[in-house]
């Protein structure tokens, strides 16, 4: 056994803390093949197929704690090297964590179905989602979808037929056995209760046009105020406001609790930025100093990764300052900071 505090420091990739795309050497210490399995239930799965390739890489997408802690504990026992794990929502991984062509093979082993019409727009396998795996893949890339749900086999085999990026294996779209594979926990239950499973084996067919993308991690926004305050008054400056920002994605700032460090006085802000798939909740610090300074910055807390967008969130938590009371900026290294932005700002 293994905990989870130990099981996250030792498997989990600090994907905040790095360049994106990641750097694959760094985190597994050797050159080879990515393979990834998008929601790895147990772990079970994943486990089997690294311990057959050690010679390839695999890195397991999951957001459950519950699911990361059985996996944790599989390879710890059978000392496996070579499985690492990401935190984070799947598309955005895709997106943003992996550049073109950086995975060989994609697992996405009975997605949640989410049966209800009004949430079919939740299911992982959309027409955006599907394209964007056909960037992934490297040339001889594959991916493999397995459902036992029959109307989300319909879903993706419309999906699937309905683009080019991809192309069947088979002479049909899915087929119901995969020669070699072992079954997941999951399957071998559909299997006992009669239900029929979908597994659809897709290729990359076309060129892949894009661009890698560099995003290297970036110092930390703060900004110095000097001059005269009410601590009263910015505390109520600093109430629940939102902004959003038309940018290549749309970028929404809000502000929401406000809190107060005794004895100290030091504020911490309560915000939540989301830019296109990817959110984060965090903490901007308005620190107290000597000479009726304020340093505002961002707060440890939540492990800010320093975007756009979070910028965007000191920067108008320090305006917000600017207007309520008399200071001054002393040192700021947030280029504008004083300059008019085209936001929409709402109580």
């Amino acid at each position: 056994m293994i905990s989870l505090s130990k099981g996250l420091q030792k498997f989990c990739i600090p994907w905040k803390q790095l360049d994106w795309p990641l750097g694959l050497h760094s985190n597994f210490g050797f050159e080879g093949p990515l393979d990834v399995e998008i929601g790895f239930g147990n772990g079970a799965f994943l486990v089997e197929l690294a311990m057959a390739s050690p010679e390839r890489q695999f890195i397991g997408v999951e957001r459950s704690l519950g699911s990361l802690t059985r996996l944790f504990s599989r390879l710890v026992r059978d000392d496996v090297q070579n499985v690492r794990v990401i935190q984070a929502d799947a598309s955005f991984v895709l997106d943003r964590l992996f550049g073109p062509e950086d995975v060989s093979r994609l697992f996405v082993n009975f997605p949640d179905p989410w049966p209800k019409e009004r949430h079919h727009p939740r299911r992982l396998i959309q027409p955006d989602f599907v394209k964007l795996i056909g960037r992934r893949l490297a040339a001889d890339g594959e991916v493999m979808i397995g459902t036992d749900h029959a109307k989300y086999a319909e879903w993706i085999t419309e999906v699937l037929e309905g683009q080019t990026d991809l192309v069947s294996k088979n002479a049909t779209t899915f087929v119901s056995e995969i020669s070699g594979r072992k079954p997941t926990k999951y399957e071998q239950k559909a299997r006992e209760i009669g239900s029929r499973i979908h597994f659809f084996a897709w290729k990359r067919a076309t060129p892949v046009h894009e661009t890698r993308r560099e995003e290297r991690v970036d110092e930390m926004p703060n900004v110095l105020l000097e001059g005269s305050f009410d601590t009263n008054a910015l505390e109520n400056c600093l109430g629940e406001k939102v902004w959003k920002f038309d940018q290549e994605e749309m970028v929404v700032v809000r502000t929401a609790n406000i809190y107060r460090e005794q004895p100290s006085g030091h504020f911490l802000v309560e915000v939540m930025v989301r830019e296109g798939a990817f959110s984060q909740h965090f903490g901007v610090s308005v620190i107290l100093r000597p000479s009726n300074r304020l340093l505002v910055k961002l707060s440890p807390i939540g492990f800010p990764r320093p975007t756009w967008g979070v910028k965007q969130a000191v920067k108008l938590v320090s305006e917000l300052i600017l207007e309520a009371a008399d200071v001054k900026v002393v040192s700021s290294n947030l280029p504008d900071l004083e300059a008019e932005t085209s936001t929409t700002a709402t109580e």
